[in-house]
């Protein structure tokens, strides 16, 4: 039975890509390659190139432990804590990406529910407003213009389809 579970829920990386690439360059690779081009840390700059690698066809595996690995040499709590944001934002990516070729039009922006859910609005350092993630929760928004929280550092928000076009 495991085996037939697992089959039902595997994909085909090569083909994914294939059909997808485009939409993660502009979601997420695009800007990861920027980061890789000005980062001078080390551990960012190693995490970035094994996401664009994979998801390019230049490496079959991407596991979120490897990636923890590169960074034991530095600060193991700011390894975890970059390559799971990085890993959060590639998979929003290709979740997007996935949602547009089906005609998804709208998502609905989802949180966790928890208490560590941002329940405060801040202005980053660059003067870029950001909204508390909890006034997000529930309200629907274009595939095309999602608000900027989306690459808040480690959200664990979720995004649901609710329309799409015939």
């Amino acid at each position: 039975k495991f085996a037939t579970l697992k089959a039902a829920f595997e994909i085909d990386k090569k083909k994914f890509f294939e059909d997808n690439l485009d939409n993660v360059r502009k979601l997420y690779l695009n800007n990861a390659e920027q980061r890789i081009a000005g980062e001078l840390d080390w551990l960012k700059n190693k995490v970035l190139q094994n996401i664009v690698d994979y998801a390019t066809g230049k490496s079959d595996t991407l596991k979120l432990t490897d990636l923890v690995k590169a960074g034991y040499e530095g600060s193991d709590y700011l390894s975890r804590l970059f390559a799971r944001d990085q890993m959060q934002r590639f998979n929003k990516a290709c979740t997007l990406s996935t949602f547009e070729r089906a005609g998804v039009t709208k998502v609905k922006w989802v949180t966790c529910g928890d208490g560590r859910v941002r329940n405060k609005s801040y202005t980053d350092r660059h003067g870029v407003y950001h909204r508390a993630h909890t006034e997000l929760n529930g309200k629907v928004f274009d595939v095309n213009n999602l608000p900027v929280e989306i690459d808040d550092y480690n959200c664990r928000c979720g995004l649901v389809p609710v329309e799409w076009s015939e």
